[in-house]
């Protein structure tokens, strides 16, 4: 009788071990167009336009960046996995008005630009808002968001 309480108790055990829920973190990286125009993101891979990246925003649309997802409940963390092989990146405004955001290299045409590092360029983690949207015992799902607004379309209209 011992052996099989033994038994029993060991194959409990073990069905209890396995229900175990390793805890894991989301992070959504979004990009919205707040504006009444239309935005066309050109990434750029050692000076030349990265076809498969190219994103058209109409307004109210918005365009999930990154997906990331890492184990344990955590805060979010810089996320720019997206732009490591991105030169830099063109926003056209209504297919008029254009701003390159630098990500590496010198910027070397006539054109308004925003340099790497400025509070401005679209690498900068300050620029998006971070928000928790959803926890439960196992998971935390944050979202980081970029809104357009027309701040940035007068910018690059001036």
């Amino acid at each position: 009788m011992t052996k099989k309480l033994s038994f029993c108790i060991l194959i409990l055990l073990t069905g209890l071990a396995s229900c175990i829920v390793e805890e894991e973190t989301i992070v959504e990286v979004k990009l919205k167009n707040n504006t009444n125009h239309q935005i066309e993101l050109l990434f750029y891979t050692q000076g030349v336009v990265a076809i498969e990246k190219t994103q058209l925003l109409n307004p109210n649309n918005e365009f999930l960046m990154e997906r990331e997802r890492s184990r344990g409940k955590n805060q979010p963390l810089y996320w720019g996995h997206y732009f490591q092989s991105i030169d830099s990146v063109q926003i056209w405004w209504d297919n008029t008005y254009c701003v390159t955001h630098m990500i590496s290299g010198d910027y070397t045409s006539g054109g308004k630009f925003i340099r790497y590092g400025d509070i401005r360029n679209l690498t900068h983690p300050d620029l998006f808002s971070t928000s928790k949207t959803k926890e439960t015992r196992s998971t935390i799902k944050w979202l980081m968001q970029y809104d357009f607004t027309e701040a940035d379309y007068e910018f690059a209209k001036d």
